[in-house]
């Protein structure tokens, strides 16, 4: 396999917007796929993005919708100088109140509303694509599974600041093509499904419940319901980069604030509830399996005051190992509890290894 070269990547010129219509097979003015890229004061990276968009090549026409949530750097302008440049094929929607405030995942509802497409791809601001066949291959992959309504990709990772490199992911995918369950998705978390990499049908977003603009993180939540009930089509091959720790963006936010960790967490097990009324409880062992990973992770944090951790213990699902987990949480300084702490994060750990590998093997002599 040819190893990416991102030097040559990032400095390569972009075509211009004849080269790309010019293998657009069918009316260029009625886009088969939107793109859709959600972004605020992300001047940093937005041009990264932009150049993943631009360099795809298509049999068939695409648009890319950048929503702009009232940036206060440049981000806004460098979208309309690329709108300049490739007018049939950057649609800027630019807010001049910032939307995430009053309804975080109402943003990605407001771009959908400008979307023509039978499909979107999503890539938020400062993630981006490097594989110029992205959309193609996902569009392929769509029509040959009717069926299905979601799909996805693996990708690597870089830090929050100029990309110097790339990583790989440390997640046990597959290693060859085919449908995830609904099920493994919920269980192994919003990291599972890279939001740069998700293709969908469009119209079966615009039927999401009106709850679902509220969500903190909606694009788990959209994934799990996407993949519900014929599951997610997965292709092993990396076609994107997701930017870990971004400024601004929701890692780097959990990562610096215990306080913004305590709150997205009671507002995310808030939002799996609703999901499991949604599912009728169809779901149910699968999200409490969830919320009780997302909330044992910020007891254990000893920067948590008492107050917060009562709070969150009153949130966990009926479980006696998490609970014991939750008591543990609460004497920190009492030697057999360190112990019991310890076994308890490294068995759930195990846990999750031990089912990701078995799925890893079962794929493996398909």
């Amino acid at each position: 396999m040819k190893e990416f070269n991102l030097d040559k990547f990032l400095s390569a010129p972009l075509p211009t917007e004849e080269e790309i219509i010019s293998s657009w097979q069918g009316d260029a003015t009625k886009p088969v796929v939107s793109v859709v890229c959600l972004t605020y004061n992300q001047d940093k990276y937005i041009e990264d993005a932009i150049r993943g968009f631009l360099i795809q090549r298509t049999s068939f026409p695409f648009e890319v919708i950048i929503h702009d949530d009232a940036s206060t750097d440049s981000t806004a302008q460098k979208i309309l100088e690329y709108k300049e440049r490739y007018p049939n094929i950057i649609k800027p929607v630019i807010q001049a109140e910032n939307q995430y405030s009053k309804a975080p995942f109402s943003v990605m509802s407001e771009a959908f509303k400008v979307a023509s497409g039978e499909y979107v791809a999503i890539c938020e601001g400062d993630d981006f694509w490097i594989d110029e066949l992205k959309l193609q291959s996902q569009f392929s992959m769509m029509k040959q599974n009717p069926e299905i309504k979601i799909c996805f990709h693996a990708c690597h990772e870089t830090g929050g600041g100029r990309v110097k490199q790339l990583l790989k992911r440390f997640l046990l995918y597959p290693k060859k093509a085919g449908v995830i369950d609904a099920k493994e998705v919920i269980r192994n978390g919003g990291g599972y499904v890279p939001t740069a990499s998700i293709f969908l049908k469009r119209t079966e977003f615009m039927n999401f419940p009106g709850w679902f603009a509220a969500c903190p993180v909606g694009d788990y939540l959209l994934q799990i319901i996407l993949a519900n009930p014929g599951g997610a089509l997965f292709s092993p091959k990396v076609m994107c980069v997701y930017r870990k720790f971004a400024e601004g963006s929701w890692s780097a936010k959990i990562a610096k604030s215990s306080e913004f960790s305590v709150t997205h967490s009671i507002k995310m097990t808030e939002s799996l509830n609703k999901l499991k009324l949604y599912f009728a409880s169809k779901y149910s062992d699968e999200i409490d399996g969830v919320i009780n990973l997302i909330i044992l992770s910020v007891l254990l944090d000893k920067d948590i005051d008492k107050s917060h951790k009562e709070r969150l213990g009153s949130l966990i699902p009926e479980s006696v190992m998490v609970k014991e987990a939750y008591r543990v949480a609460q004497n920190p300084h009492d030697p057999g509890s360190i112990f019991i702490r310890h076994i308890m994060s490294g068995y759930l750990s195990l846990l999750r290894f031990v089912r990701i590998f078995k799925v890893s093997c079962k794929w493996a002599v398909k």
